[in-house]
């Protein structure tokens, strides 16, 4: 089963999720963290997904393969077949993310 690994969890961002949770992938959908709570933005993006209309998912149980983590957690890339980034459409924060998640590439 394919790992993936989406940054951000805005509207486009948990879509992506959620059409490849639909197409029996394993998803690791990445945001911000809010303060207190590092899986926050994510949450809130995969719950979004779940109330869109038209529908997200074609079933709701396949949110059930993505796990919201925090852009924090890069690391987590490591064992991703793919990696996907769906931040916002602003050139720097794309660079600074790009930078950071080099490394863990290979």
């Amino acid at each position: 089963m394919e790992q993936v690994v989406v940054l951000g969890a805005g509207v486009m961002g948990a879509q992506i999720a959620a059409l490849l949770a639909g197409a029996g992938c394993n998803v690791r959908l990445l945001d911000l963290p809010l303060a207190g709570d590092s899986t926050g933005r994510a949450r809130q993006g995969l719950e979004r997904a779940l109330r869109s209309r038209p529908p997200a998912f074609f079933l709701a149980e396949m949110a059930a393969r993505i796990e919201p983590g925090s852009l924090e957690d890069l690391e987590c890339v490591i064992q991703a077949d793919w990696v996907i980034e769906a931040v916002v459409e602003e050139r720097e924060p794309k660079r600074a993310l790009l930078a950071r998640l080099e490394p863990y590439l290979h």
